[in-house]
């Protein structure tokens, strides 16, 4: 399945986290959004948590500002930057960096963007350590579902490197496929 699609589930869920948001203007017929409101209309400043892609779309047409995740924030940035290896990113969200892209486009977006892509990167570089080297399954609890899946395809190729390299693979069978058309096809 290709990432970002419309069949992604990864990424419906990404969109299903939820965000802070403050009304910039006055929605008229919004009022059901605010969940502790009793009118029709929802009135300006409000401040109420909704769906990550119903924040994007008000805050593109201008209807309301996204806050900052904590996630996101100055603070958990400057812990991410010291030491991004050793922070559980699974504790805050599963989704840590699919929301962030998700979100740069509304906040300050080349900054998160280059933080995404350093945390990213260390922590793919840990991944692969831990793959290659020694395993500790404690990692998993650490993991987001993208770096999860990662864990997954990288030990299932180093299963298979292994096999490989044991010769497991070196005896050629018929394919089911292939053994299914030749026994219509016998001669009598």
């Amino acid at each position: 399945m290709i990432k970002g699609s419309y069949w992604d589930i990864d990424d419906i869920l990404a969109e299903e986290e939820p965000v802070m948001i403050e009304t910039t203007k006055e929605i008229k017929g919004a009022g059901f959004l605010y969940p502790q409101g009793t009118d029709l209309d929802l009135k300006k400043s409000s401040r109420f948590s909704i769906p990550l892609w119903l924040g994007i779309s008000m805050a593109r047409r201008d209807l309301a500002k996204i806050e900052v995740p904590k996630f996101f924030s100055d603070s958990y940035r400057n812990t991410l930057k010291a030491d991004p290896k050793i922070i559980s990113l699974k504790e805050r969200t599963n989704y840590f960096f699919e929301v962030g892209i998700k979100l740069s486009d509304s906040l300050d977006g080349a900054e998160l963007v280059k933080l995404l892509y350093k945390v990213f990167l260390a922590r793919f570089i840990h991944l692969f350590n831990e793959i290659t080297h020694n395993s500790d399954p404690k990692i998993i609890k650490k993991l987001t579902e993208l770096e999860l899946e990662l864990y997954e395809k990288g030990m299932r190729a180093v299963r298979e490197l292994y096999d490989w390299k044991e010769r497991k693979f070196d005896i050629i069978r018929t394919g089911q496929s292939v053994a299914k058309n030749t026994k219509r096809f016998k001669l009598k």
